[in-house]
């Protein structure tokens, strides 16, 4: 990966230097984005018919 380029993968401001990755490290939009359709899916368990298709 491009280090020029791994900015834009992240939801970081642009001016925003992360330096602290020890404790809690930014995700990548990828996984923001399936983050928030689990929290989704999980807040209306009855939409969700895959669960009932198992």
């Amino acid at each position: 990966m491009d280090n020029n380029n791994s900015k834009d993968l992240f939801l970081l401001d642009k001016s925003v230097t992360y330096l602290n990755c020890a404790n809690m490290s930014p995700i990548l939009k990828s996984v923001n984005d399936a983050g928030m359709q689990a929290l989704e899916t999980r807040a209306s368990p009855w939409k969700n018919l895959y669960f009932f298709a198992r």
